[in-house]
């Protein structure tokens, strides 16, 4: 907070730092100062994506989502506001507007792929809805752009797992370094369960739920582990807890 205080003694017409300080009040809880920030800014810069962007996401600290796409919808007419145009399509998922975000990705991701995260986003999408083969071709756009990207090769892994091209995943799943340890777990116990290997898979979900506490994914996979081993009991005690999650 200090050194954008510092950078706007400097220069108090610099916008970026203008910005950086209503992001700072947003992330500090001070909604109505940060939007004061901004809407003075706004009203010199009607047009400036980054404006309207910042506006959009305090919205959404706000949890007002009409007011949020209102903002994004208006900073995409910038051509170069991706970030805008990625925040969009969530905003529209939120709202249980599939068709509508999806289309919205694909057109970006075409006119930008050199794009990663609305690439990686598209694909996550894409493999949330079971279409494996768009999934599978953005997921290899994104390594091909981020050759290291282990988020996407994780990606490509559960395409391969949900196409039972289990030597596939396996051989890509040793590719994927520097994954975070969770996800990396929950990509083996998914496997591992694919290929009906229970006993092997829940050692790794369960090293997957202590990483990942809030992933249903998880829990999910944890019950047909029990349901697999005739654990009952413990099969009851999940779904409970999956009620409450």
């Amino acid at each position: 907070r200090k050194l954008v205080e510092q950078a706007l003694k400097r220069a108090p017409q610099d916008v970026d730092a203008k910005l950086v300080e209503a992001r700072v009040l947003v992330a500090a809880g001070d909604h109505s100062k940060a939007e004061q920030r901004l809407q003075r800014l706004l009203g010199k810069r009607p047009k400036d994506a980054r404006v309207l962007t910042a506006l959009g996401d305090l919205a959404l600290a706000r949890k007002e989502l009409a007011a949020a796409q209102r903002y994004f919808e208006r900073a995409t007419k910038d051509s170069t506001a991706l970030e805008a145009r990625l925040k969009l399509a969530d905003v529209l998922l939120r709202g249980g507007r599939f068709e509508a975000a999806h289309k919205r990705l694909i057109a970006a991701g075409n006119r930008n792929p050199w794009y990663v995260p609305i690439v990686r986003r598209l694909a996550e999408l894409d493999l949330g809805a079971r279409n494996l083969s768009e999934a599978k071709k953005n997921f290899e756009q994104v390594r091909k752009l981020v050759s290291k990207d282990a988020r996407a090769a994780l990606g490509i892994v559960e395409v391969l797992t949900l196409q039972r091209d289990f030597l596939g995943a396996e051989e890509l799943l040793v590719k994927a370094v520097g994954a975070p340890a969770g996800e990396k777990a929950l990509a083996v116990g998914r496997l591992r369960l694919a290929k009906g290997a229970a006993r092997q898979a829940a050692g790794k979900l369960s090293e997957a739920r202590a990483r990942l506490p809030k992933r249903v994914e998880v829990l999910r996979l944890q019950l047909r582990v029990h349901l697999f081993a005739d654990q009952m009991g413990q099969a009851k005690d999940l779904l409970r807890k999956m009620e409450q999650a």
